[in-house]
């Protein structure tokens, strides 16, 4: 009985090492393609790609602003 116990513990990590294991793999095909120069096709970034943002610093009409503003104001 504990043999049979002890073989159904081995085999239900074993089956999810498994499991783990290929969709591991299956997410990680693109990357692995793209490293081997086996798929030329576009493949998702590396990393995502965020939108780049900055300010915007206008002076006002009318009013030269000098560079000491400016850098006070970044």
């Amino acid at each position: 009985m504990l043999q049979l116990l002890s073989f159904a513990l081995f085999s239900g990590v074993f089956a999810i090492s498994i499991a783990a294991i290929a969709a591991t793999v299956r997410s990680e095909m693109p990357y692995i393609l793209r490293a081997l120069g086996i798929l030329p096709s576009p493949t998702p970034p590396l990393r995502p790609v965020a939108e780049r943002r900055f300010r915007v610093i206008r002076p006002l009409q009318g009013q030269p602003v000098s560079a000491r503003a400016f850098r006070a104001a970044a």
